[in-house]
């Protein structure tokens, strides 16, 4: 069995359908595989193929390169033009014409009465060069050329194919022979028509030698190589000697073998003939042309039959540059409609059009220039608002403090900055002094002061006091120099009280969230706020659940003691004591749930307003050996004495900085070593700023969590214009409690791995405008891990303009995401700008994961382009500038319960405002907080009272009533007697019951408008509409429109007269004949009533009866019938009626 690439294609959520269609040959199919697959990363070529290329090519292709993704512009032959912009009322964009009349070898030169070789003008040139002057130099030309033999073939016949002509390529390519003294000279004929065009100052899309690999030209015929050879020649003429510079250079064969290289081609087509109706986007085709050129080509349709579906070109990822219909097939292969409806597609692009893409600016689809907080599209995706990082939420800038500096080479201090004598201790002790008298600033002037690390310590210095400051004087003039080797789980400097504290080992009793918060919310629903004040300082969390756990397939992998919590270190803003509202300072960022108890409990009080500044550190070099991956586990080894530690460690702080500080190689080192591990940790902090900082070349990169250069498990930090280097993970992220935080405009050089999102679900992060060189960001599912593996690593992050240098050496991308739920990356530029989103499903070292759908991604290879160029900074900016921009707008929309119409005249009312529903069963509300409740009224309805809603962004809520349920009872009556009519079947809506014994029925049902029947085949059936709106009660007279007659014949003394014959009669109404039974009677049943009918009644030996009646209900007639006798003649017969 061989594999066969069948293409990619879009598919649609649930069932598709594979069609594979026959053609010729056959083929035994063993099975088909499915996988998911990436759509197209371009990385167009900026310039075209001739370097002197004249300004309006540069330009024309500039445009076409804009277009390219985002519009498909029209095109049609010469041939049939006019009729094509007669019948669509539009100007196709391009217009393509052929040069197979203008060498000699042209084969239907009229003369002396037959055609002979020779060429001749056709005014195709002129034509063309008059056309784009019309069009205001906006039309776009294109040319190809069916270029008959220049030797060999028939008059009269198209010796530019194969089977008319002898010319042996072969032979062409080779100098000092006729064959290829034929073809220069039609090459130099053909420059003389282009020359017209540049003279013109027109770009023309040149598309010689198509079709090559089809062998049915004779360019073609005898294979690649000798086709090859005569495009050079062509091109290396035209340019090189003729100096024609206004061709963008088209070649539309898509074999590998066959294609003359991206430094000879500009554009690659596919000459498109699927059949008579045939729109679809012949994806395969284009995945060819995209492989043939490794996504750097611009890819067009340069002849087609049937226009393809230009929808299913862009979702379909296809989108070719140009189709180029050929003559009046695009007629005889499109329905006039689909025509019509090609020109009229927005993305479609025409003379007329005004459609065009004008510049490479773009904007993310998902963060328009209106955005706000909760943005959405319709996939549900949405950008977080990151703009809360850093110090004071990015409010305030990290202040210069210049009040209470302390000089610590001066008295009492007198602190050696030579580097001579260990100054750990005096200046701990400046350290302490300045923080116990209210905060300053630890001044270190220029020079090296050496510390160390006791054996009893976890640090060289502590900073637990409020409001202090470490500077220097200057990376390059102040620095630390830590003597110590051995540092295994300790810091050099650690910022922290002097206190145990934990977000997740909870200190205080919790207070229950009161509903699932699906979405980021400032606005938190709880059971009681008595526990609470304005100013707390509140841990939002919930626990890792079983049921949490299961929820990620994460079943025996995960468990709390490792993954710990998601956690939110939240300041209470304000609170609503009515509706039990907890208003924090910024959003959550990820789901919590009842269900896994989520609650809100206080936190310990965190170092603030502390910082370090303008100064550089350095590690002396270990000097042990053992420095493998797994070394750090065996004691005496390297690894072992330098394994987790820490340059900078902040744990429990707020509102703190980094600023200004660098690691250097101290003057001791053998090696080029800075620091033993790790550099930066940002420990369960937040608002903490790092900024312009260059941490580089730890000792150890091995396993354990060693050689990371900025650690960050803490919520909204920022780390900003800074460097690291060389280090295992230069940026990783740890732990659900890491989210909210953002890394701007840094540089990452040559890291062992990556910069990574490390372990356990840490959500909600932003990379923004940050350059990577030998490194790549990595948020994918991590099979690693003693103990609890480290799973999903991400969920919801953000990468945003990335910028990539060079690629790792073992890999060939900038970016690999495979986040869980959503991630996104938006925009990548530079030398390696690829991007890894697939498989989203897989598995890897015997564990499974599923991180469907698939990450979001846009603007790879053109995030240079992207605006604005920062979303951190922009968002920031919304922020500060917009107060509101945490009120939506809601649309709430009541429909029936039963029915699902929409109800119009409620009254809904949200956070005071009420407003009723109009036709549409809309009411509509501005400046709504993102955590509210709905109250609806409408007197048909029961009411809606207090249903509590949480928002992300401007929506439509639907809400439901239940109608109201009303009694209603229904009394049939016979509308003549007024007697009832009982035992009746009678309809409602979509009941039934009959009516009891005193024509009474009842029914109970929701308010609406029902449809009731009753029917009886004596009565009139009534058929109509009711609207219930209360409890009622109703009488339904019936109309009699049959009835019965009984007629009854006796004798005198009331003896029944059998065999007698009845006839009942109206004229044109009703007639019938019956016999009397044994009790004299007979019945005629349905009698038409009311109406007056005609009678006889007779029998052999006995007078007949005669004469006329109304009926109009039930009757019963009865007759006396006398016996005739011979002697009596009476013409007057007697009835006598009882």
């Amino acid at each position: 069995f061989t594999y066969i690439d069948g293409g990619s294609y879009n598919f649609n959520k649930g069932f598709n359908k594979i069609t594979i269609k026959k053609n010729w040959g056959w083929t035994d199919i063993d099975k088909f595989e499915c996988y998911y697959a990436t759509k197209h990363l371009y990385k167009i070529d900026k310039t075209l193929v001739d370097s002197n290329a004249i300004y309006s090519a540069k330009e024309l292709y500039e445009y076409l390169c804009l277009q390219f993704q985002n519009r498909i512009i029209s095109g049609q032959t010469q041939s049939y033009f006019t009729d094509l912009t007669n019948l669509v009322k539009k100007i196709p964009m391009l217009q393509a014409g052929d040069f197979q009349s203008y060498t000699n070898g042209y084969p239907y030169l009229w003369k002396n009465g037959g055609f002979a070789f020779g060429k001749y003008d056709n005014g195709t040139v002129n034509a063309l060069i008059n056309w784009y002057n019309s069009t205001n130099k906006k039309g776009i030309v294109s040319i190809q050329w069916h270029w008959h033999s220049p030797l060999g073939g028939k008059v009269g016949t198209n010796t530019f194919y194969t089977e008319n002509t002898t010319f042996d390529i072969t032979k062409a390519v080779t100098p000092g022979n006729v064959e290829y003294d034929s073809i220069i000279s039609d090459i130099d004929e053909i420059a003389k028509q282009l020359k017209r065009f540049q003279d013109a100052n027109i770009p023309v899309l040149w598309r010689p030698l198509h079709e090559a690999s089809g062998g049915w030209f004779w360019w073609g015929a005898k294979g690649p190589e000798a086709c090859i050879k005569l495009y050079n020649i062509l091109f290396d003429r035209l340019t090189n000697y003729h100096n024609i510079h206004n061709l963008i250079w088209v070649w539309s064969s898509s074999e590998p073998e066959w294609y003359p290289g991206n430094d000879k081609v500009d554009i690659v087509g596919f000459d498109s003939y699927p059949g008579d109706y045939n729109y679809s986007i012949q994806k395969f085709a284009f995945d060819e042309l995209f492989n043939l050129t490794g996504g750097n080509k611009l890819i067009a349709m340069t002849e087609n039959g049937p226009i393809p579906d230009i929808s299913e070109c862009f979702s379909g990822d296809a989108p070719w540059l140009y189709f180029m219909s050929w003559g009046d097939l695009v007629a005889k292969q499109n329905t006039e409609q689909h025509i019509i409806d090609v020109f009229n597609n927005n993305k479609v692009i025409t003379i007329e059009s005004s459609n065009s893409i004008n510049s490479r600016i773009w904007r993310s689809k998902l963060y328009p220039e209106n955005w706000k907080r909760g943005y959405m599209d319709d996939e549900g995706r949405y950008i977080q608002d990151f703009s809360y990082a850093g110090y004071h939420k990015g409010e305030l800038n990290i202040p210069f403090v210049q009040n209470n500096i302390i000089d610590v080479t001066l008295s009492p201090y007198n602190i050696d900055n030579k580097g001579i004598n260990d100054v750990t201790e005096k200046l701990q002790k400046a350290i302490d002094d300045i923080g116990q008298n209210g905060g300053g600033v630890v001044y270190l002037p220029e020079g090296i002061y050496k510390i160390s690390t006791k054996d009893s310590l976890n640090y060289a210095l502590k900073i637990s006091y409020d409001n202090v400051i470490i500077r220097g004087s200057g990376i390059n003039k102040t620095y630390l120099y830590h003597e110590s080797t051995v540092l295994r789980n300790k810091d050099i400097i650690l910022f922290k009280k002097n206190y145990y504290s934990d977000w997740i080992d909870q200190n205080t009793e919790s207070i229950k969230i009161s509903i699932d918060l699906p979405m980021p919310v400032k606005i938190i629903p709880v059971e009681s706020t008595d526990a609470f004040k304005k100013g707390d300082t509140i841990i939002v969390t919930s626990s890792t659940t079983e049921e949490f756990i299961d929820e990620y397939g994460m079943g025996g992998y995960w468990n709390e003691s490792d993954f710990k919590r998601i956690a939110f270190l939240r300041i209470i803003d304000s609170i609503d004591i009515v509706n039990k509202y907890l208003i924090i300072d910024v959003p959550t960022r990820y789901p919590l749930k009842m269900r896994d108890n989520a609650r809100i409990y206080k936190a310990k009080v965190h170092l603030t307003e502390c910082g370090i500044e303008n100064l550089s550190i350095g590690n002396k070099q270990n000097p042990n050996s053992g420095w493998n991956e797994e070394d750090y586990n065996i004691i005496g080894t390297g690894a072992y004495e330098v394994h987790f530690s820490n340059v900078i460690e902040m744990k429990n702080c707020i509102n703190c900085w980094i600023r200004n500080i660098n690691t250097y190689k101290p003057f001791e080192n053998n090696d080029e070593i800075h620091i033993l591990s790790n550099g930066i940790k940002l420990n369960q902090c937040r608002f903490i700023t790092v900024d312009s900082c260059n941490f580089s070349k730890p000792q150890y990169k091995g396993g354990g969590g060693n050689g990371y250069m900025y650690i960050i498990e803490s919520n909204d930090c920022l780390i900003k214009n800074s460097t690291a280097n060389e280090g295992r993970h230069n940026f990783s992220f740890k732990y659900p409690y890491s989210n909210g935080n953002v890394i701007h405009k840094c540089y990452s050089n040559n890291s062992v791995s990556a910069s990574d999102f490390h372990m356990y679900l840490s959500m909600s992060n932003l990379f923004d405008s940050c350059i990577f060189n030998k490194d790549y960001i990595e948020s994918t599912f991590r099979p690693y891990g003693s103990g609890s593996i480290h799973g999903y690593t991400s969920s919801q992050s953000v990468f945003y303009n990335i910028i990539g240098e060079e690629y790792q050496s073992d890999k060939q991308y900038l970016i690999d995401s495979k986040q869980f739920g959503n991630g996104y990356i938006i925009g990548t530029s530079g030398n390696a700008y690829n991007i890894s989103v697939v498989p989203p499903e897989n598995n890897i070292n015997g564990y499974y994961y599923n991180t469907l759908p698939v990450d979001y991604y846009e603007g790879i290879g053109i995030g240079n382009y992207i605006e604005p160029g920062s979303l951190y900074r922009d968002q920031l900016e919304k922020r500060l500038k917009n107060n509101s921009a945490d009120n939506f707008h809601v649309n709430i929309q009541v429909k029936d319960y039963q029915t699902n119409n929409v109800i119009k005249n409620c009254k809904v009312k949200i956070q005071n405002q009420n407003i009723y529903t109009g036709n549409d069963g809309i009411a509509a509300f501005d400046n709504i907080k993102e955590i509210f409740s709905i109250e609806v009224e409408n007197s048909l309805y029961n009411p809606l009272t207090k249903s509590t809603y949480v928002i992300f962004c401007d929506t439509t809520i639907t809400v439901y009533l239940k109608p109201k349920i009303f009694s209603i009872s229904f009394i049939l009556k016979d509308s003549k007697t007024n007697k009832p009519i009982p035992y009746n079947d009678f309809y409602f809506g979509d009941l039934v019951s009959k009516t009891d014994a005193s024509g009474k029925v009842s029914f109970t049902s929701f308010t609406g408008t029902y449809n009731y029947k009753v029917s009886n085949e004596y009565y009139q059936e009534i058929n109509s509409n009711i609207n219930l709106t209360c409890d009622s009660s109703i009488i339904i007279y019936f109309n009699k429109i049959f009835a019965e007659l009984k007629i009854f014949v006796n004798e005198v003394k009331n003896i029944p007269v059998n065999n007698a014959i009845v006839i009942l009669n109206k004229e044109n109404v009703f007639k019938d004949t019956l016999v009397t039974n044994s009790l004299g009677m007979v019945i005629f049943s349905k009698i038409p009533v009311p109406d007056i009918y005609n009678y006889n009644i007779s029998k052999n030996n006995y007078c007949s009866i005669t004469g006329s009646f109304e009926i109009k209900n039930d009757t019963s007639i009865y007759f006396d019938i006398i016996p005739d006798t011979s002697d009596i003649i009476n013409e007057n017969k007697t009835m006598q009626i009882k």
